[in-house]
């Protein structure tokens, strides 16, 4: 049993689910559709696009105006000014006034992008200010410690036979059913070679929680353990979570090991190869962690 206690500092209540904007449109003066930016799963089709069109023709005016409506399976959130039009789609069971926040948060941000004509960074404030709403999840580790492989593995994807390092950063979103019924994470993958180290502080930022991946060789675990104290002042709200992955090979110390080394929770895996019970236990320990409703099973 881990000297650890559950998160009790999480950021987010139990059983928490926070709001997934699932789209965002902007309608001008002429009634044009000028903005249309998928931030989520769940698909909006045509029939949501015409009510947006209609609800954009019907609700005008230069005065400040915040408006919802039911769209069946979706919520629509509006606000006209100016003569612009701006609506938010989010799921049904999503917080209403929370909802509304964020709109009227990101409307502050992008109706002075519109009066410029600057739709270029009209879109980037959308797109950063929605992501923030999300739970954000990075995975952190020296290159080939098996961060992608992770990745890949919580999402239910095709492992990788050949390493390939990771250029840039990588962000996925976590579809609905890999924790359960949860939505609202985002992952980043951040490369670990050391000529990225300069955007490690600011890719870190925002964590909700924090994978420290080693492949537990000492080597890389003595490293994971002098990067911590950078780590915590990066992203000072998030949970750590310690992942000795690579336990199959030789040389490769005990999960209980590297866990008294990093002083942190830890999880021993296999990542390229794991069992039901392996997996099960690491997405449990996660959701634990964020402080939302663990799942039941595996599929």
């Amino acid at each position: 049993m881990s000297r650890f206690p559950a998160a009790v500092n999480s950021p987010f209540s139990p059983y928490f689910r926070p709001n997934m904007i699932q789209a965002a449109f902007i309608v001008n003066r002429e009634h044009e559709l000028i903005l249309d930016e998928r931030t989520g799963c769940r698909p909006v089709g045509e029939e949501e696009l015409k009510i947006v069109s209609i609800l954009s023709r019907i609700i005008t005016g230069e005065s400040p105006y915040v408006g919802h409506a039911d769209l069946d399976e979706l919520f629509a959130s509006y606000t006209t000014e100016d003569g612009f039009f701006f609506c938010l789609l989010s799921d049904t069971y999503d917080d209403r006034i929370a909802v509304e926040r964020t709109l009227i948060s990101v409307w502050s941000e992008v109706l002075p992008c519109l009066r410029k004509g600057d739709m270029c960074d009209a879109r980037t404030k959308i797109t950063q200010q929605i992501t923030e709403q999300f739970i954000k999840i990075s995975i952190f580790g020296l290159p080939a410690v098996g961060k992608t492989t992770l990745v890949r593995l919580i999402l239910g994807k095709i492992l990788p036979i050949v390493y390939r390092p990771t250029i840039g950063v990588e962000v996925s979103l976590v579809p609905e059913g890999i924790f359960g019924h949860h939505q609202g994470l985002v992952i980043w993958d951040l490369p670990g070679q050391s000529k990225f180290r300069t955007i490690w502080p600011a890719y870190l930022k925002g964590s909700h929680l924090v994978l420290i991946v080693t492949d537990s060789q000492l080597e890389s675990v003595l490293w994971s353990r002098r990067m911590l104290s950078n780590v915590r002042v990066w992203a000072p709200r998030a949970q750590l979570l310690g992942i000795a992955n690579k336990q199959d090979l030789g040389r490769a110390l005990l999960a209980e090991r590297v866990e008294k080394i990093l002083d942190i929770p830890t999880i021993g895996l296999v990542a390229l190869d794991p069992d039901r019970k392996q997996k099960h236990s690491f997405l449990t320990r996660v959701c634990e962690l964020l402080g939302i409703k663990p799942i039941p099973c595996i599929n």
